[in-house]
């Protein structure tokens, strides 16, 4: 066999085990992500809060929840602009400025419990999703 073939030979085997592993290791993510699963329905927390649980022998479990936020910024601008909300007034938008707009997540929060009816006027051009649960585990 020439060192060609023997090369070619060499990087089947590999490309063998390689399609192996990444086959294990799918299949280990989708077992872990059921067990986080799992725990996860059995440890309480708000829908944005965490709670950690010794286990034992040092170890610890921590099972984080939150949201993620999607927002329409212009609807949101021309809500409080019609609702006769603007910057200077007693009320702040819940909007950040960078290179684009984003929600401003506290000051969206802020309007939920300050100010409800503005903020059922901006909530329905703002959609809220749950985040996949962390679950981590540490050990001393």
């Amino acid at each position: 066999m020439t060192d060609e073939q023997e090369q070619v030979k060499t990087i089947r085997t590999l490309a063998g085990k390689l399609r192996d592993a990444k086959d294990a290791e799918a299949l280990a993510r989708e077992v872990r992500i059921g067990i986080e699963t799992q725990i996860a329905e059995l440890v309480p927390t708000d829908e944005e809060g965490q709670k950690t649980i010794p286990v034992g022998d040092g170890v610890k479990l921590t099972v984080k929840r939150s949201l993620a936020y999607r927002a329409d910024m212009e609807e949101i601008a021309r809500t409080l602009n019609r609702l006769g909300l603007r910057d200077g007034n007693k009320y702040h938008p819940p909007i950040k400025t960078t290179t684009r707009q984003e929600l401003d997540v506290a000051g969206y929060k802020w309007y939920r419990k300050e100010s409800p009816e503005v903020w059922k006027a901006i909530a329905e051009h703002v959609v809220v999703t749950p985040r996949k649960v962390a679950v981590t585990l540490k050990e001393k």
